[in-house]
C-alpha cells in the first residue's frame, strides 16, 4: 500500500467515525436546510455550548462542515463538495 493510500484510507476511517455518532448525524440533519449559528443549535439540542463545539468540530475536521463568522457569531455549514453525499447518506437513513 503506497502513503497515499494510506492516507486515503484514513481519511475515509475518520470520516466514517465521524458519521457514526448519532448526534452528529443529527447536527447534519438540521444543517442540511441552512447555516445555523451554534448558539441556536446548542438550543435545539438542548446541549451545552462545549459538547456541541467538540461534535461541530469533529465534523470540521473531516471538511463536512465550513466555519463562517459574522461579527461576534459562529455559523457552520455544510461544505458544498459534501452536499449532495449528506443529502443522500441521510435520506438512507431514514429508510425503514
Amino acid at each position: 500500500m503506497t502513503q497515499s493510500q494510506k492516507s486515503n484510507t484514513s481519511n475515509i476511517d475518520e470520516l466514517i467515525k465521524a458519521l457514526g455518532d448519532p448526534l452528529r448525524t443529527r447536527i447534519l440533519e438540521v444543517l442540511s436546510n441552512d447555516k445555523i449559528c451554534v448558539c441556536d443549535l446548542a438550543r435545539n439540542f438542548g446541549i451545552s455550548r462545549n459538547l456541541l463545539s467538540f461534535h461541530l468540530k469533529k465534523l470540521a475536521s473531516v471538511e463536512l462542515l465550513k466555519v463562517e463568522r459574522d461579527g461576534n457569531r459562529i455559523f457552520y455549514v455544510i461544505n458544498g463538495k459534501y452536499k449532495n453525499l449528506l443529502r443522500e447518506y441521510l435520506n438512507l437513513l431514514n429508510i425503514n
